[in-house]
């Protein structure tokens, strides 16, 4: 089987799982021009001064979650998740409403 031919049935296998191949040009961050235009974008959202103003927006457009136990949250114990960084703790963790039980 020629290489054409094992790509050609690669290709269809993927489908029938229900991908679609896509190719994106992206630009190369290893140039000195990305380098340069990168620091230049950093400098200039660290001397914005509009934190402020993000999260207003972010406060007024946001929902207070419930607060829910990890049991009924079905996820990991609370010492094995994120917000108690391993250590043993009772405390709450939020949760998504889909991910109640």
């Amino acid at each position: 089987m020629s290489v054409r031919d094992s790509v050609a049935r690669h290709r269809i296998a993927m489908r029938q799982r229900g991908f679609r191949q896509m190719q994106m040009w992206v630009p190369d961050a290893r140039t000195e021009e990305f380098k340069r235009e990168a620091q230049r974008q950093a400098q200039a959202v660290a001397a914005a001064d509009r934190a402020g103003d993000d999260q207003d927006f972010i406060e007024q457009i946001s929902e207070d979650w419930p607060e829910r136990t990890v049991a009924s949250c079905g996820r990991y114990p609370a010492e094995l998740t994120p917000r108690n960084h391993g250590r043993h703790s009772s405390s709450k963790m939020t949760c998504l409403p889909s991910q109640s039980r």
